[in-house]
């Protein structure tokens, strides 16, 4: 019987080429769209204490003053551990609660984001999905949970795709990277590598101290222009209802109350124009009888941040996320309710 002999210098080419892909992706991960970058360096470290779990409304609205805010006086000590993400749905907020669950790590108490993005069909379902392709390898708390297995391996392309993607990271990034070359070949210049470069290195420098920050980790913030015109029809966007994000949401209420949790659900304001769309679409009259549903099951305190709370533009960086203004309007509204003994 004859066996096969392994090719040397074949061995050595493959493994030259597969190094040199990871030492090339070291300093072009710089080069990434901003929540794509976010998403490489989120590592979710779970400890017991105050978990915010949510997306990047939440990230850029609340700070950890803001937080300890929203929380008991016999809570308002513990460690804030931060588990929101851009672009997150249900979906992940689930996965991360299980995630914990498996390393046997019990929060005292969970603070979530709602918002009418997180329960209809829209873009950003689709680039949370795929920023989990691209980002996460396999979990396995996807195979216990139907609503996580039919949305994360649902696609079973993309589930035999996935060992070449990490195994050469540059193809994970092609989407990201083909922007700044169509950029390049159309000006002639990195201009859109060396802003996301800058950007991204702020947020790296704000990451570890997990707090609110900037969006979009700019060096000053932001504010949302006054003669920025606001594109009317943009709450079409989240019109379209998703029964599987509502199924999952119900999920994720059901396992805190089985598990004795306690939580608060908060619905943060967008910015007054993108709000008035949502109410003259009557989607957010859609969404309040949603949150009425849960506000009624009593499993989690139900906070409802009235919009003249962020009723300006100069209390946001851009339609959806407040910037610090806001982030100080946030924190006085709720002093006001701890006040009022709310």
């Amino acid at each position: 019987m004859k066996f096969y002999k392994p090719n040397g210098k074949l061995i050595i080419y493959l493994f030259s080429f597969w190094a040199i892909w990871h030492t090339l992706s070291i300093p072009l991960r710089l080069g990434l769209e901003f929540t794509e970058f976010y998403w490489t360096i989120d590592k979710p470290l779970f400890l017991p204490g105050v978990w915010l779990l949510g997306d990047s409304q939440i990230l850029s609205g609340l700070s950890n003053a803001s937080v300890k805010e929203l929380l008991p006086p016999n809570l308002r000590q513990e460690n804030t551990i931060r588990l929101a993400r851009p672009s997150e749905q249900p979906e992940g907020i689930l996965s991360r609660l299980k995630q914990g669950a498996r390393q046997n790590i019990r929060p005292k108490h969970v603070i979530l984001n709602i918002s009418p993005i997180t329960v209809s069909k829209n873009d950003v379902v689709l680039t949370h999905q795929s920023l989990v392709h691209r980002t996460e390898i396999f979990d396995w708390v996807w195979l216990g949970e139907e609503n996580l297995r039919s949305f994360y391996l649902g696609d079973l392309n993309r589930f035999l795709e996935k060992p070449f993607l990490f195994a050469f990271p540059l193809l994970r990034w092609n989407g990201s990277y083909s922007l700044v070359l169509g950029d390049y070949l159309k000006s002639g210049n990195w201009d859109l590598f060396w802003q996301r470069k800058e950007e991204n290195q702020v947020l790296s420098s704000l990451y570890p101290m997990q707090d609110a920050w900037t969006w979009r980790g700019s060096k000053t913030e932001r504010v949302l222009s006054k003669e920025s015109i606001f594109p009317k029809g943009m709450g079409q966007a989240f019109g379209r209802e998703r029964k599987e994000g509502l199924r999952t949401w119900s999920r994720i209420f059901g396992y805190l109350k089985s598990e004795k949790i306690p939580c608060t659900a908060i619905r943060l304001p967008f910015s007054p124009d993108l709000e008035e769309d949502l109410s003259e679409l009557g989607i957010a009259r859609a969404f309040a009888e949603h949150w009425k549903e849960w506000e009624s099951q009593n499993i989690c305190k139900m906070i409802v941040v009235p919009g003249e709370v962020l009723g300006s533009r100069d209390q946001f960086a851009d339609w959806t996320h407040a910037n610090l203004n806001g982030r100080i309007s946030l924190l006085e509204y709720l002093l006001s309710l701890r006040l009022h003994g709310n």
